[in-house]
């Protein structure tokens, strides 16, 4: 519009406009242009953005010496383009089939430049690339040296533990045990226990099932409730994922055992105030103005106009016990459920333990069993573990029934609205509306049909089940294919790190729910 217009328009920013469009053609003709008339006094990302357009059409040759020009022409100090120029270049050349080529780039730019930030990615690239081509021993020396001279990234673990399972499935085992233990033993790695966990499943395989056992019984000691330490107490006591159920205990008081909670408050926090500590909301938070204004909407079924002002409560007390026990209490009994377990989570937070650790009525509250007639009721008409489905329901929503996700699944199972449409036909619901999700007998019903859906297409393998509930049956088939009834190796199959992570939370999640009201 501006051309029309007569107006003058910056070559530069129009190629850049044009480039962050994908606009490629044009885009190529004002950088150019760009270059061209601009002598030597041009920013070195404009051969970056052409060499990339020129990729992207094609012209691999045009692209290579483009970025070799602003490799000869720059200096490392002219901006982070010069460093990504040889990133690119090696990717370019392993593009053209020169991965020789791609390797001495990045070779010969951490020997000359490691201080530059790009060293890392360097060595983390060409650490793919070797892996990509099947040579697990050249892609261990990229990974080992990212992960000794770079301690604080963390890909070099992730990339050594990659390779130990690319070995394992190769039934390569003391392969496998060395990435295992580099990997583990990583400074940089976030997660530590999945190369512990993977090195005492391969000691397994070696039959060394002392050395496994001593690894596995270190992994417990060190976070005995944290997924893996879980998944090592079955593999040595012989049960699959997500064992039997064992039946359901609801307390029939649901304040059982809240006198002893109380005390332990006043103890654990040095508080002055002696219980009963929650009939009543200490007075600093009963005159907050946003408490009356938010009862007041709730009382009018404005739901999340109330929750807006309750949550900035919760978040203006979180670093106080006291306060967040109280809240913990009222939120539960006018049934705003996820404020409520967000504020017994913080009493466990500033306490520093783990749920288990505590006291029980503590732990039912940020451990609840709400519309429990409801899970339980389906769950038994669907043949589900209930304990199973509380699970889900806790990481899908926190028992809010109004909660809606960015992707616009609703309530308490947090259900997709044309997912929804398909089940309310399936099960020919009347009078059906997406409104309805969010209503906890309409979101139950539907998510323990589709949990039983899955159950039927991936026979009753619970990984499974909530993979496809989380990404999709398709992406689950695709994931469960080759690693051959492994629910470990499935896990580590999955290409999406949220479905992955929500397998790993709700089995930890459930070992809770167990331990919490399983029949003893």
């Amino acid at each position: 519009a501006l051309l029309e217009g007569g107006f003058e328009v910056d070559p530069y920013q129009r190629g850049l406009v044009n480039y962050n469009q994908r606009n490629w053609e044009p885009a190529l003709a004002s950088l150019l242009d760009y270059v061209a008339v601009s002598g030597l006094d041009y920013p070195p990302d404009s051969h970056l953005f052409i060499a990339q357009a020129y990729r992207a059409l094609g012209n691999f040759q045009a692209a290579e010496s483009e970025l070799n020009a602003l490799i000869t022409r720059f200096q490392p100090d002219d901006g982070t383009s010069w460093a990504l120029a040889h990133l690119e270049l090696a990717d370019l050349q392993a593009a053209l089939g020169n991965v020789e080529g791609a390797f001495a780039t990045l070779d010969a730019f951490v020997e000359d430049y490691p201080e530059l930030p790009q060293a890392a990615d360097a060595l983390h690239q060409a650490g793919v690339l070797a892996r990509s081509q099947g040579d697990i021993q050249r892609a261990g020396g990229y990974f080992t040296r990212l992960a000794n001279n770079y301690a604080s990234d963390p890909r070099g673990a992730e990339g050594l533990f990659s390779l130990g399972i690319d070995s394992y499935v190769a039934a390569d085992f003391p392969t496998a045990e060395g990435y295992f233990t580099r990997a583990a033993q990583a400074s940089g790695n976030p997660e530590p226990e999945a190369g512990t966990f993977w090195l005492g499943k391969t000691l397994l395989q070696s039959g060394r099932a002392e050395d496994a056992a001593g690894v596995f019984d270190n992994l417990t000691v060190l976070n005995p409730n944290g997924y893996h330490a879980l998944r090592a107490q079955d593999i040595q006591a012989n049960q699959v994922p997500f064992a039997d159920p064992v039946g359901l205990t609801v307390p029939a008081d649901r304040d059982a055992g809240r006198a002893e909670t109380e005390q332990w408050l006043v103890e654990t926090f040095a508080l002055t105030e002696q219980p009963p500590l929650a009939l009543t909301l200490r007075s600093d938070i009963a005159a907050d103005p946003r408490l009356a204004r938010a009862q007041e909407l709730w009382t009018l079924g404005m739901e999340e106009d109330a929750k807006q002002d309750f949550e900035a409560i919760r978040v203006a007390y979180r670093d106080d016990p006291l306060a967040s026990y109280q809240l913990a209490v009222t939120f539960r009994d006018i049934g705003l459920y996820r404020s409520s377990i967000m504020s017994a989570g913080a009493v466990y937070r500033l306490a520093g333990i783990h749920p288990l650790e505590g006291p029980d009525f503590l732990a039912r509250l940020f451990y609840p069993v709400y519309f429990d007639d409801l899970v339980v009721a389906y769950s038994q008409q669907y043949d589900l573990d209930p304990l199973f489905v509380f699970s889900l329901i806790y990481q899908e929503s926190l028992f809010e029934g109004f909660a809606t996700s960015s992707a616009s699944a609703q309530g308490l199972m947090q259900i997709w609205p044309p997912t929804g449409e398909d089940i309310a036909v399936a099960l020919n619901w009347p009078d059906y509306r997406t409104s309805e999700l969010r209503r906890p007998v309409v979101s139950v019903a539907f998510g323990t049909w589709l949990l039983n859906e899955e159950a039927e297409r991936f026979d009753g393998d619970r990984f499974a089940m909530l993979a496809a509930y989380n990404g999709g049956p398709g992406n689950t088939a695709t994931w469960l294919d080759g690693t051959n009834g492994d629910p470990d190796l499935f896990v580590e199959s999955i290409t999406f790190s949220e479905t992955a992570r929500y397998i790993k939370r709700i089995y930890e999640h459930y070992h809770i729910y167990q331990t919490l009201y399983g029949e003893p």
